[in-house]
Order: structure tokens, then C-alpha cells, then sequence
């Protein structure tokens, strides 16, 4: 599944290897690798930890997934920096390093398409979007930052029908709502 780039169904097939065979090695090889792959850090270092303690012998295996879960974390640090300080050319470095590594991550991909909105880029997240709304069309997150772009290119219209579809499927989206409502008073004004 991992030559298809079906990291999910590579996951799953994983953790079922060790549920049948908990000293099967490369079973935790593959799930550790499928996590990191996914952008899951927390799983990445828990089945790592597993594999150390459940599987004797397992210190002198050298993994090449340490090095790039330390640099995914220091990746992910920055990304949150520069993103909460709005540095989104600096946020939009880091996401490319991370997702060398987190290749099928989709809070990056959702991240990545956003900080291109942000600088303006909104061919290049429309082509993230694009590809993200061919595998799932029901995926809120991009279907809010189709809403985002439009808004940010004063296509205030569009934004209302995006951030509306995704309030459909998840009611609850603040930002989703909170834009609706502003795109809706610029329209007002303008109309």
C-alpha cells in the first residue's frame, strides 16, 4: 500500500500485523513510517517507544524515521511560530520541508494551501484544493479555503456559497461562520 501512496490502508494493514504478531518488527517499521508519513508525530513516538521496549534487540536497529521525526517536530514548532505571528512566507518554508517528510499530511496541505492564499498565491492553492476536493468533495476544510481565496480576491459572492457549503456539513465551523458573516456585510455595502 505505501508504492500506492495508500498510507492509510498501509496503517491499518500495520497495526493489524502486530495485533496478530506483537513481535513482528517490521509490522511497528511500517506503522512508525505510515505515521510519520501522515504527519502523526504523537503516534510516530509512541510506536517507536513500543517497538524499543516490546522487541529485544530492537537498540542496535537503526531507524531512519528518528532523524526525520526530530526534524518534522522542529518543523512543526516553526510552522506554529511564524503562522501565530503571520510570517506566512516563513510558515510557507517550513510546510514545504515538512511535507518532504509528511508527503500525505493534511493539516499541512490545508496549512500550505492557506499561507498561499495569504501571499497572494491563489493558483497555487487552488491547484492543493483542487487535487484535496478530487479525493474527498465533502472535505470542509478545503472547501473553507475555496471560500477563503474568493473572499481574498473580493469575489464576496462566491465566498458566501463556499463558507455556506461548508456550515452544511459542519454547522459548528466558526471561521467558516464568522467570514460568511463579514463577506455578507461587504456584499450588502457594495450591493
Amino acid at each position: 500500500f505505501m508504492a500506492l501512496d495508500k498510507f492509510e490502508l498501509a496503517l491499518a494493514d500495520a497495526l493489524k500485523s502486530i495485533d496478530i504478531d506483537p513481535g513482528f518488527w517490521k509490522g511497528y517499521s511500517r506503522a512508525i513510517n505510515s505515521f510519520l508519513v501522515l504527519g502523526d508525530i504523537k503516534h510516530t513516538e509512541d510506536y517507536i517507544e513500543k517497538l524499543q521496549n516490546n522487541i529485544a534487540g530492537v537498540d542496535s536497529i537503526k531507524f531512519n524515521e528518528i532523524p526525520k521525526l526530530k526534524a518534522l517536530k522542529g518543523f512543526n514548532e516553526s510552522i506554529e511560530k511564524f503562522y501565530d505571528e503571520k510570517n506566512f512566507e516563513e510558515c510557507l518554508k517550513n510546510l514545504e520541508n515538512a511535507l518532504k517528510i509528511a508527503k500525505a499530511c493534511a493539516q499541512y496541505q490545508n496549512l500550505k494551501a492557506e499561507c498561499l492564499i495569504m501571499v497572494e498565491k491563489y493558483d497555487e492553492a487552488h491547484q492543493i484544493v483542487s487535487s484535496a476536493l478530487y479525493v474527498n468533495s465533502r472535505d470542509t476544510n478545503m472547501i473553507f479555503i475555496q471560500g477563503l481565496s474568493f473572499y481574498y480576491q473580493g469575489s464576496f459572492k462566491s465566498s458566501i456559497g463556499k463558507f455556506e457549503n461548508v456550515l452544511r456539513i459542519d454547522s459548528e465551523h466558526t471561521r467558516a461562520k464568522k467570514l460568511r458573516q463579514n463577506a455578507k456585510a461587504i456584499q450588502d455595502k457594495v450591493d
